[in-house]
């Protein structure tokens, strides 16, 4: 009976090398084109109608990496917010929550070898409350695309494409504030 446990075991053990050393080295081939970057920046909220603008605590960001969810936060009282992630990777980064209208960020981050955390791409998200009967429908896609530079060694935005997106945004407001001329 004793011979009997000690060959189960044995072969357990054996079973869980297996698994374990097929783990690591498949975590080992995920990494090895990432390093990482850390991806920062503050949240302001602006009203609309009159122009203001103040830092949105504790705005909801939720991070996807190649369209599945890699991980969700919060930002902190005055909306700051920096999270480290892997290079070698898509990213669609979500800033808005429930509260606000979401905008939504492409990063292109698949050449981005970030060979240590020194990598930083700082990102500034202006955001603002939903307003009944008008649709945002420039924010259904993505507010801005962003792509590693691979010669220049950094983060580089499509500007032409945000400009595009900011105009098609500013005639929503201009109808907003016309129906609203004094904060109604």
């Amino acid at each position: 009976m004793f011979l009997f446990i000690f060959e189960v075991m044995k072969q357990i053990s054996i079973l869980l090398f297996l698994i374990l050393t097929f783990n690591v080295a498949n975590a080992k081939k995920k990494g090895s084109a990432e390093g990482g970057f850390v991806l920062e920046g503050q949240i302001m909220e602006t009203d609309i109608i009159n122009g203001d603008r103040k830092p949105a605590p504790m705005v909801q960001i939720v991070i996807y990496q190649e369209k599945e969810i890699y991980v969700a936060f919060y930002s902190d009282a005055t909306g700051n917010y920096k999270f480290l992630l892997p290079g070698g990777h898509d990213y669609e980064v979500w800033f808005g929550g429930s509260s606000y209208v979401n905008k939504k960020v492409n990063i292109d981050a698949k050449e981005c070898s970030g060979k240590n955390t020194s990598t930083h791409l700082l990102l500034d998200i202006e955001l603002f409350r939903p307003v009944d009967g008008y649709d945002f429908f420039p924010l259904n896609d993505a507010y801005a695309q962003i792509a590693w530079d691979h010669n220049g060694e950094r983060f580089i935005s499509d500007r032409s494409y945000e400009e595009t997106k900011e105009r098609e945004l500013d005639k929503i407001f201009r109808k907003i504030k016309k129906a609203n001329p004094k904060g109604t």
